[in-house]
């Protein structure tokens, strides 16, 4: 569907910056390269400390995260979509995308009116059970066949994978992929048709 093509592109672009971004910092001194990943968030960055190993730049803000097992029980008992955040400690591009995407206000008032927002750390060994076997949370990145950080899972009610967005995403095109998913309008109509349709409504309105 052309929605998977459409993140193909995304996750191209921000390939390119990234690599265009390490050009540019690499004949740096070491203290302006310092601030600017610390600006930038394209560096990877030592792990933060957290009570759940989360991304802690404003990770948890406006968001009630869950760890997997009670966000699979939750979303089938509400019958809601899963939102999945799966990232790494060291991955600069999820703390970007928590300061720049998941710190909005319209991005954390459509989650939680929306979806069940879970967090996967890809490298954890953290058990959890899905469909009838047990898997760590790094088996379990590999089940949805994640390769890349930050990456965003969409699973129905019950647990069924929906779509994977892999990248980073600014608010004004995550808004669009959420309303595209969670308003159910992936199940009657293709990514672009709905862009197009969308037009210059405000991506957090209905």
């Amino acid at each position: 569907m052309d929605f998977q093509r459409w993140m193909d592109d995304m996750r191209t672009r921000t390939a390119l910056v990234w690599f265009l971004t390490s050009i540019v910092v690499g004949g740096m001194l070491v203290f302006a390269l310092s601030a600017i990943a610390s600006e930038s968030g394209v560096a990877a960055a030592k792990p933060a400390a957290g009570k759940s190993g989360a991304p802690a730049v404003a990770a948890g803000k406006g968001i009630a995260w869950r760890e997997m097992g009670p966000a699979l029980t939750e979303a089938k008992a509400q019958q809601r979509p899963i939102l999945v955040d799966v990232y790494t400690d060291w991955c600069g591009w999820c703390k970007r995308m928590d300061r720049d995407t998941y710190a909005k206000a319209e991005v954390q008032k459509y989650l939680g009116e929306t979806f069940i927002s879970a967090r996967l750390n890809a490298e954890s060994s953290k058990k959890v059970t899905y469909k009838g076997s047990e898997y760590s949370y790094r088996q379990l990145a590999g089940v949805f066949r994640v390769n890349g950080y930050p990456t965003t899972l969409f699973l129905a009610a019950d647990g069924s994978h929906i779509t994977t967005a892999p990248g980073y995403m600014n608010a004004t095109d995550f808004l669009a992929v959420l309303r595209y998913i969670g308003d159910g309008h992936y199940k009657q109509k293709e990514f672009q048709q709905f862009k197009a349709e969308l037009g210059g409504a405000a991506p957090g309105k209905k």
